[in-house]
C-alpha cells in the first residue's frame, strides 16, 4: 500500500479481466478492484479520513458477475458528501488527460444504499460531466467483470494528501476554468448559518455575518446556489473569508491568483484545518491568512466556542475589515 504520509506519484495500472466491486455496507466502504488472479489492486483502495484505507471487499463468485466489454477508467466511489466528493470521487480523473488512447467510460460506484441518480444528480453530476468531458459515466452497482480497466492512483486525498499532485492540480483547474467564468461580487463571506446539520454550525456566526456585511462583504450561503453560481462567485471574488469546511475544497480549485483568503478555524480538529489550509495554498497562488479565534475546549461541550473579539481583531490586523 501507499504511505499515509505522502501522496503517490501518478501512475495507472492496466488490467485485463479485472472485477470492479462496489462498496458494501460498512464504515470503511469495503470495495475496489480485483485483478484477473483474484488479488486486490492497491490503487483501487481509497485513502479515507482517519487516516485509513477503504476495506477489502469479499471476492464475488464468478457466476454472479455482470460483464462489461471495452476499455474503461476506474473512478472509484461516488460520494454524495460535498467535501468527500472533492477529496475522493474525482481523485483519479486526472488520468483522462494522460491516457495513450480513448476509454469507453469512467466507472463509478455509488455508496452502499445510494441510487446512481443520488450520486450523479444535479449538483455533483454537473461536476462529473465537466471533469469527464465527452467520456460517459458507467455506474457500477453490482460486481462487474471488465474487459480492460485502467486504475489510476489517487491524485488528492485527506490530510497529508490534501495538496494533491501537480498533475491533478493542473487537471482540475484547467477543466473548471475552461467551463466557468468569474461572475459575482469582489468580497465574499462564506457562511454556514443555513446548513441543515446543526452540528456543523459556527459559534456566533450570525454576529460574524453582521460584522462582515458592515465591511462590504456579500454573505454567501453556497448550498443555496447552483454549482455554476458557486464557482462563478468564487472565481470573481478578490477577498474570501469563512470557516473551514467543504466549501473551501471547491474554492481551492477555482480561486484566482492574488485572492486574499481568511480561513477561520471553527472546530478543535487541527489536522483537518491544516489540511484545508495547505490545499488552498497548493492549488492556487492565493494569499492565505489562518484565523484562530477558538476558546479552549471544555469537556463535553457540544460545539467549539469562539472569541468574537479575538476574531474581529485578527480580521482587522490582516486587513480584511
Amino acid at each position: 500500500m501507499h504511505s499515509f504520509d505522502r501522496i503517490p506519484a501518478p501512475h495507472v495500472d492496466t488490467l485485463h479481466g479485472a472485477v470492479a466491486v462496489p462498496p458494501a455496507a460498512g464504515h470503511n466502504l469495503p470495495g475496489g478492484v480485483f485483478d484477473a488472479q483474484g488479488d486486490i489492486v492497491p490503487n483501487s483502495r481509497t485513502m479515507m479520513g482517519g487516516p485509513r484505507w477503504s476495506d477489502i471487499p469479499e471476492r464475488p463468485s464468478p457466476e454472479t458477475l455482470e460483464q462489461l466489454a471495452g476499455r474503461h477508467l476506474y473512478g472509484g466511489v461516488g460520494r454524495v458528501h460535498f467535501g468527500h466528493f472533492f477529496i475522493e470521487s474525482i481523485s483519479r480523473l486526472w488520468a483522462l488527460d494522460q491516457l495513450d488512447g480513448p476509454v469507453d467510460s469512467v466507472l463509478f460506484s455509488p455508496m452502499h444504499g445510494r441510487k446512481p441518480k443520488m450520486t450523479f444528480g444535479k449538483t455533483l453530476g454537473e461536476l462529473i460531466r465537466v471533469f469527464c468531458g465527452d467520456v460517459p459515466v458507467t455506474p457500477i452497482a453490482v460486481p462487474t467483470h471488465v474487459e480492460e480497466m485502467l486504475v489510476p492512483s489517487q491524485g488528492v486525498g485527506h490530510l497529508n494528501w490534501s495538496t494533491g499532485t501537480p498533475v491533478f492540480r493542473r487537471f482540475v483547474r484547467s477543466r473548471l476554468e475552461a467551463h466557468y467564468a468569474p461572475l459575482g461580487p469582489e468580497k465574499l463571506y462564506v457562511s454556514r448559518t443555513r446548513l441543515a446539520n446543526k452540528d456543523s454550525l459556527v459559534d456566533q456566526e450570525a454576529q460574524i455575518e453582521e460584522l462582515m456585511a458592515a465591511a462590504g462583504y456579500t454573505v454567501f450561503h453556497p448550498e443555496r446556489y447552483t454549482i455554476r453560481q458557486q464557482i462563478e462567485h468564487l472565481m470573481a471574488a478578490r477577498a474570501v473569508v469563512g470557516a473551514d469546511g467543504s466549501a473551501f475544497h471547491l474554492a481551492a480549485h477555482v480561486l484566482q491568483p492574488g485572492t486574499r483568503v481568511g480561513l477561520i478555524k471553527r472546530r478543535h480538529r487541527t489536522a483537518v484545518f491544516n489540511a484545508i489550509a495547505e490545499q488552498l495554498k497548493a492549488f492556487g497562488e492565493i494569499e492565505l491568512s489562518t484565523l484562530h479565534p477558538l476558546k479552549p475546549q471544555e469537556p463535553g461541550e457540544p460545539r467549539a466556542r469562539l472569541n468574537l473579539f479575538r476574531l474581529e481583531r485578527a480580521l482587522r490586523q490582516k486587513g480584511f475589515i
